[in-house]
């Protein structure tokens, strides 16, 4: 257990001597020196933390420092616990989600908030409020106000109000341990449903790294816990990637894995004049590449649904009265595909030709976060020829194979689309294709 089972007696900034508790010495002209008796201080094995807000114009820096460093001095003492303090100018209106994930970082079980001011612009006095808060739940326990009158000659305006302050929060916080220790999961869950899902994530793999369920309750808990850490993953994934995405402009790389140097080499060779990569200038301004692998030679490219409907505009969204994918616009790309790797033909040793000739062609459209369609295609008589089936993988799900509802007229550029739906209201393989294009104007098919 984190608490001591014995109340301890007040120790510390005033003088208060453990062996006479019910009677506190004080130093002479201290605060509380006329206070008669002074409650007993349940200690107990708590992380503590300072905020000190300034609402209005914050007084000099020697002032504010005077206060901070009386404050944390005199809590530490009679806590007997390290304090961290931390200074913002602004009244205080909840824990920032940046201070709030510092503070579960270093285990902080309770945050002591001094709000102060000045009672006016030629009135050098303070007034505030102190509010004790459990940073498990973030639950104000105590609310204490704090005004203050004139202090003795030669005594400074923050020196009075940390007397008065502190008198405050002796008195009447006097059994910290009563309040539930920091919970990281629960904190974890708090940030999430802020929002604040940057720090959520780290404080989340933190706690599955160093913590297991031991209790059917336990695993209830983690398991909820990893559904709120899954959703702000993506969320964080997600925005980091549309970030990146914006600065992003157009190139084209070859990539290779599983066939000889002199394979891609014969591929960065030929592309200069096989007109490929002016043709996709054409098509995007995003990255794209050609990757050769064995069996297998991949066109990438961005697949940008503004440009699509302005290439199919006065095409019917429909082949037959059944939703349909125009592939035309993206034939030129794949013929210039199969063009280059004639050329790269050419290049490489005899004893690759074979192997190459033979290779899968395939075009691949890719979204910013992950979703893509693959459309495998032929080379007949110059002409590139789309095959009746495609792989397409949309928001987070499987990949699936999907076939054209109607054979042979992909070779013509017309992807056709079954039911959208099943009985049951599911998205059907025709209908993650549907939602990847995100075509308009058909109702989905039943």
């Amino acid at each position: 257990m984190r608490r001591l089972l014995a109340p301890l007696a007040l120790i510390g900034a005033l003088g208060v001597s453990a062996a006479c508790a019910s009677q506190p010495a004080v130093e002479a002209g201290g605060p509380g020196a006329s206070e008669p008796e002074r409650p007993f201080i349940k200690l107990a094995k708590r992380e503590m933390a300072l905020l000190l807000a300034w609402r209005g114009s914050p007084p000099s820096e020697g002032d504010q420092e005077t206060l901070e460093r009386l404050l944390v001095e005199r809590l530490r003492s009679t806590y007997r616990v390290p304090i961290e303090s931390h200074r913002e100018n602004g009244a205080y209106t909840g824990l920032s989600p940046e201070l709030f994930f510092g503070f579960v970082e270093r285990g902080v079980d309770d945050v002591v908030v001094v709000e102060a001011e000045q009672l006016g612009p030629h009135d050098v006095r303070l007034r505030g409020t102190v509010l004790i808060v459990v940073l498990d739940d973030q639950r104000v326990t105590h609310r204490l106000r704090i005004d203050q009158t004139a202090g003795k000659a030669g005594e400074g305006p923050a020196r009075r109000f940390a007397d008065l302050a502190y008198l405050q929060i002796s008195r009447s916080w006097t059994d910290p341990g009563a309040e539930p220790e920091l919970d990281p999961l629960r904190a974890a869950d708090g940030l999430a449903e802020k929002g604040a899902c940057d720090h959520a994530v780290r404080i989340y793999e933190r706690v599955f790294e160093t913590q297991k369920p031991q209790t059917v309750v336990d695993i209830q808990r983690f398991g909820d816990a990893e559904r709120r850490y899954e959703g702000c993953r993506r969320k964080v994934s997600t925005r980091d990637a549309v970030q990146k995405d914006k600065g992003a402009i157009f190139r084209l790389s070859m990539e290779q894995a599983g066939v000889p140097d002199s394979v891609k080499k014969a591929f960065v060779d030929g592309l200069p004049k096989s007109g490929l990569e002016q043709k996709l200038k054409g098509h995007t301004d995003k990255p794209a590449k050609v990757e050769i692998l064995p069996g297998i030679l991949t066109l990438t490219m961005r697949y940008h649904p503004e440009r699509y409907e302005a290439a199919v505009k006065g095409q019917s969204p429909f082949f037959g009265g059944q939703p349909a994918v125009w592939i035309e616009p993206f034939l030129p790309p794949m013929q210039l595909l199969a063009d280059l790797r004639e050329r790269a033909l050419e290049r490489m040793p005899s004893n690759e030709r074979l192997n190459m000739a033979r290779t899968q062609l395939t075009l691949r459209l890719e979204k910013v976060l992950g979703d893509y369609v693959e459309f495998d295609f032929a080379e007949l008589d110059g002409r590139a020829l789309v095959l009746d089936e495609a792989r397409v993988k949309v928001g987070g799900r499987a990949e699936v194979v999907v076939r054209s509802a109607v054979p042979k007229v992909a070779q013509n550029g017309a992807f056709v689309l079954g039911p959208l739906e099943n009985a049951a209201g599911e998205t059907t393989p025709f209908g993650q294709v549907y939602r990847f294009f995100e075509l308009k104007g058909p109702p989905p098919a039943k």
